[in-house]
């Protein structure tokens, strides 16, 4: 069923309903909205209903799909990756082994691994 902007307007719910529809919400969507709440408010992004908005419209995209997210560790280590492939200039393992505490070895690994997921995908997080 195609979605249209009035299906997502959750501006022309007063108080009452958009509290009576929240309590309905699945625990999982309503923790996602809380996280994202959260770091909204930390960025200093004060919106009214913007965490609703954005968990709304994730809701209608993958609802009732498997997805999967991975855990902080792995999502961390591979953020970590990045930063490393983005710092690498071809002469500096040396430097970047000393600044994220791994071996030259390791270094050229991390670089290998973000070079051949930069070609078996279309992600591009080379260093603007």
């Amino acid at each position: 069923m195609p979605l249209n902007d009035k299906q997502l307007d959750l501006d022309s719910l007063n108080t009452q309903q958009l509290n009576q529809l929240k309590r309905k919400w699945p625990k999982n969507l309503a923790v996602l909205v809380s996280i994202v709440d959260n770091r909204l408010a930390r960025e200093k992004l004060n919106k009214p209903l913007l965490a609703e908005k954005l968990i709304t419209d994730i809701s209608f995209y993958l609802g009732g799909r498997d997805i999967y997210l991975p855990r902080g560790g792995t999502l961390a280590l591979f953020l970590r990756n990045v930063r490393i492939y983005q710092a690498f200039n071809g002469r500096n393992t040396h430097e970047l082994a000393m600044e994220y505490q791994l071996t030259t070895r390791q270094i050229d690994n991390v670089i290998k691994q973000v070079r051949e997921t930069i070609r078996q995908s279309s992600i591009n997080i080379e260093n603007n």
